[in-house]
């Protein structure tokens, strides 16, 4: 692993839902600081018959900026069509806890006023767009079961 936290996450993610036999691609992400340059997010997945944008986030603490998230926007026009999910998988690395968020939540949130999302909200809610991924840690990092994730339709 290497000293990156963030970018071995994104790999042990990656890794978690091909191992299912689910399509998954790692968009290009540039790291030469070009603000003109972003993709919409990290991976996009397929099982039939929905389609998946992902966008992973490592943070310390208990909460994640909501101004910090360039990618919601994309996000929310990919939410428009039908069959797809978007959103936001956000491993709380403190906690050793991982929540999917989808984008609209997120957005709800934001207009609500809230300026980040903070993981005891998260552990509470009840809502269907936030759900735990189940992990099994290893010292640092989590072996993740997606199963549940991707029977969501």
């Amino acid at each position: 692993m290497s000293t990156n936290r963030g970018k071995d996450f994104e790999n042990i993610v990656r890794s978690s839902i091909s191992n299912l036999g689910i399509d998954i691609t790692r968009l290009y992400d540039s790291t030469s600081g070009y603000i003109s340059i972003h993709t919409t997010c990290d991976f996009i997945a397929y099982k039939y018959p929905t389609i998946y944008y992902i966008e992973c986030k490592s943070i310390d603490g208990n909460t994640l900026s909501i101004a910090n998230l360039r990618q919601l926007e994309d996000l929310l026009e990919k939410k428009k069509y039908y069959g797809t999910r978007a959103g936001f998988l956000i491993w709380y690395k403190d906690h050793k806890l991982t929540y999917w968020v989808e984008a609209d939540y997120v957005n709800e949130l934001k207009q609500n006023g809230n300026k980040s999302i903070n993981i005891k909200n998260l552990m509470v809610s009840e809502d269907n767009r936030v759900q735990l991924i189940p992990a099994v840690y290893k010292r640092v990092y989590g072996v993740y079961n997606f199963d549940k994730f991707f029977s969501i339709i």
